[in-house]
Formats: C-alpha cells, sequence, structure tokens
C-alpha cells in the first residue's frame, strides 16, 4: 500500500476537508486511479499533530503542475481526521496517546460466534487491532474470541469491542483490545513480520 504524505498549514486542511461528506482534497505529484487504497500521513505543520489515515481515491482532478484527489478516509480514520480539524480551527484537542499501530490486513476469524465468522485486519499493534467486521456489526463493550494470521504463527486472542465506527454491516470497522496476555507470544512475532514487511505506521 502506497503512502502519501500530506503536511499542511491550519488554513490548507480547513480549504481540503469535506465536513459534509468527511472526504479530503490532497495535492499528489502522482494520478492514482479511482478506488486505489493508500495511507494518507497527515501532519498539521504549525502545531505538529499528525495522524495517519487509511482511504481510497473518490475522484481525481488532473492538471500539469500536479494533480488533486478525494480521499475518502476508511471509518476508522474519520475521527482522528476531526480531531486535526478541530486543531486547525483553533480548538484545543487531545490525542491519545497509544501503542504504535501498523496498517496491515492479516485473516481473522471470530470463533465466538455460532459459527465461524472471517473477515480481515486493518490495523494492528501490541494492544488490540483494527478489523473490517463481516456481518451485523457488535456491540461496544462486547467480549471476542479471536484468531488472527495463517499456519503455525496464527494467534488465539481475547478481546472486548473498544469501539465500533459504523453500525452499517457492510461498511462497520471495529476496534478491539486485547485481554490477557497467554497467546500474545505469536502475535508479537506477526507484528515484527508486519513491520519487516514495511507497513506504514498510523
Amino acid at each position: 500500500m502506497d503512502t502519501i504524505d500530506a503536511p499542511m498549514t491550519a488554513a490548507g486542511l480547513l480549504e481540503a476537508w469535506r465536513p459534509q461528506s468527511s472526504h479530503l482534497f490532497l495535492g499528489t505529484p502522482d494520478a492514482p486511479r479511482l478506488g486505489t487504497r493508500f495511507a494518507a500521513r497527515l501532519r498539521l505543520e504549525e502545531c505538529g499533530l499528525g495522524a495517519t489515515v487509511l482511504g481510497g481515491v473518490g475522484s481525481v482532478l488532473r492538471g500539469e503542475a500536479g494533480h488533486r484527489v478525494e480521499f475518502v478516509p476508511d471509518p476508522s480514520g474519520v475521527a482522528a481526521v476531526r480531531l486535526l480539524v478541530a486543531a486547525a480551527q483553533g480548538r484545543s484537542v487531545r490525542f491519545h496517546d497509544r501503542a504504535p499501530r501498523l496498517a496491515a490486513r492479516l485473516p481473522a476469524v471470530l470463533r465466538s460466534a455460532e459459527v465461524p465468522v472471517y473477515m480481515d485486519t486493518v490495523s494492528v499493534s501490541g494492544d488490540g487491532c483494527g478489523l473490517r467486521w463481516s456481518g451485523p456489526p457488535p456491540e461496544a463493550g462486547q467480549p471476542l474470541a479471536l484468531r488472527i494470521g495463517a499456519g503455525p504463527l496464527a494467534s488465539n486472542l481475547d478481546g472486548v469491542v473498544r469501539w465500533v465506527a459504523s453500525r452499517q454491516a457492510a461498511a462497520a470497522a471495529v476496534g478491539v483490545a486485547f485481554v490477557g496476555g497467554a497467546a500474545r507470544i505469536g502475535w508479537h512475532r506477526w507484528l515484527e513480520l508486519v513491520a519487516e514487511a514495511g507497513a506504514p505506521f498510523l
């Protein structure tokens, strides 16, 4: 997955932001195809706040001096973009400290369902993961039993739902915090492999 660096002034971010759609317009030297997925590394130059957000290309306006891409953030990243917008508007915001996250797609199975449910991660960290949910979304606080990865390093992990970014089954993104530590050895090896493969930090 490609990464686009997007340092902006506060005025530039507010000009790029479309609050009705939660989309951003970013300048890029290359013109990606519609639907292409990438990680946008957003940063406010004045205050140093930043976030890396996954998403896709909604439209492209081509020009001789550069191109303008309509960036469609994934549901799990919209809150981070809104925090940056609030900071650009001069409001006081607080980014919560958290374990470093990597953008990574790993196979995941919900073992705690009556019938196993198959899905993928969108982000991973030592403390949890973000899931592109399959089927009806869970409730915040719901305990989960997951199997993430494949082969001998696949890890059985217990977790709890921390947030649900959408209540629509076709677009649900779910954040899971892991609990317990007995199964984490294989999981940390997965994190090492993902980092060695060059997955971008979020």
